[in-house]
């Protein structure tokens, strides 16, 4: 059976709960709701007045206080210990008779004071039970309410993940985009390599100096870049004029000579000297040595 809505309570019903004896407990029960439910729905009836809504939520209070002490002194009992009672209180004062006939008592045959024990019985009974359900209904709201913080935790758990995964998503993202610029870095700087290694062996060609020394006693350079006449060579002839390595040369050639050494003191390591005369280069390599 569908249980009622807290919204359908009326005025009239809350009153005459009141006036059976019922409690904030049983309207709960039968409307499905919270405490605070109920009382909201009971300010809404007795909006006009509030003392009317604090009299009649204390009067139902009370019952439910009430309620609770009946339960705790009631027994708990059958319907079969009830019928036995009837049963028991049947039988006449004539025992033997008793002992050889047992009577039958049901609810349509006892009599009114058999049925106020039934009522006293089933009464006790309803209040225990709407005692324990009260208790369980009050466990029921507090896993309710757990329930909710919970779900609300792992919302708020689902949220952070989401936000840490956005984050890992734009590191690794960025991190992609480093990796690929390292690799193009890479990529240039190893062509910017190659390129200058190419051009410094091109500066070492230009830079390069080559004297030519002809068998005439001529001698050109290419990229020297200064005079011939100013290197020296005249001191350079007076000191090896003498020398027992010049003796074979004839003197043109000793002056070409000269000047070759004169020329040699003034050159980088990369430089190279073509001699078109062999004895004017012997005699040089000794000299030079």
């Amino acid at each position: 059976m569908d249980k009622m809505r807290i919204g359908q309570l009326k005025a009239r019903e809350v009153c005459e709960g009141i006036k059976n004896g019922y409690g904030v407990t049983h309207f709960c029960v039968k409307y499905d709701c919270t405490e605070q439910e109920f009382e909201t729905r009971l300010r809404q009836l007795y909006s006009k007045s509030e003392k009317a809504y604090k009299k009649k939520l204390s009067a139902l209070r009370a019952n439910d206080e009430k309620l609770a002490k009946k339960a705790a002194k009631a027994k708990v009992s059958t319907t079969k210990n009830v019928e036995s009672n009837i049963r028991e209180e049947a039988i006449t004062t004539d025992e033997a008779a008793a002992e050889t006939v047992e009577e039958t008592v049901t609810i349509e045959t006892a009599t009114l004071e058999q049925l106020k024990t039934i009522e006293t019985e089933l009464s006790d009974n309803l209040m225990q039970l709407e005692s324990e359900h009260k208790e369980k209904a009050r466990q029921h709201r507090g896993c309710i309410g757990t329930s909710r913080e919970l779900k609300k935790e792992l919302e708020d758990m689902k949220v952070q993940l989401q936000g840490i995964r956005r984050k890992y998503e734009n590191v690794t993202t960025q991190d992609n985009n480093l990796i690929a610029r390292m690799n193009v870095i890479s990529a240039e700087h190893y062509d910017k390599t190659i390129e200058i290694q190419r051009v410094r062996e091109r500066i070492r060609d230009l830079s390069k100096i080559i004297v030519f020394v002809y068998a005439d006693g001529a001698v050109v350079t290419e990229n020297m870049g200064v005079d011939l006449n100013d290197l020296g060579s005249d001191e350079i002839y007076r000191n090896i004029f003498e020398k027992d390595e010049c003796g074979e040369l004839r003197v043109r050639e000793i002056k070409t000579l000269a000047k070759v050494l004169a020329i040699s003191k003034h050159l980088p390591e990369n430089s190279e000297i073509v001699f078109d005369n062999a004895e004017i280069e012997e005699v040089f390599r000794l000299l030079s040595a």
